[in-house]
């Protein structure tokens, strides 16, 4: 299954009913950088759902104690200036980029999608 979109506080309760039917749950869209940032990925100016950080991360593990899959991007459209679509770049999601000292999403920029 794809789940998709803006906000996660607008489908958290399908997303869970989701761990009970699916096995594999693919995140995407904004509300993506909500469940990354949960997971400790910097996503720079993207806007995030705060309150919703703690309970995409009670998610996450309770679809891996399930034995779902619960996916989330391994790659990243990225923007400086989010009037300006044609200037963005994928970036990668990895270990050794996403820290605070070297994040995948730089500080300045904003997490636009799936790559």
């Amino acid at each position: 299954v794809v789940v998709g979109g803006a906000k996660v506080a607008d489908k958290i309760g399908v997303l869970w009913a989701l761990i009970e039917k699916a096995d594999v749950i693919l995140v995407g869209g904004r509300m993506a950088f909500t469940f990354l940032a949960g997971q400790g990925v910097s996503v720079g100016k993207t806007q995030v759902e705060e309150a919703w950080l703690e309970p995409t991360t009670r998610m996450v593990d309770a679809a891996a104690k399930a034995g779902k899959l619960l996916l989330l991007p391994h790659d990243v459209l990225v923007s400086e200036d989010l009037d300006r679509p044609a200037a963005t770049r994928v970036v990668p999601l990895t270990p050794t980029c996403c820290s605070k000292e070297a994040p995948c999403v730089p500080s300045g920029s904003y997490g636009v999608d799936i790559g």
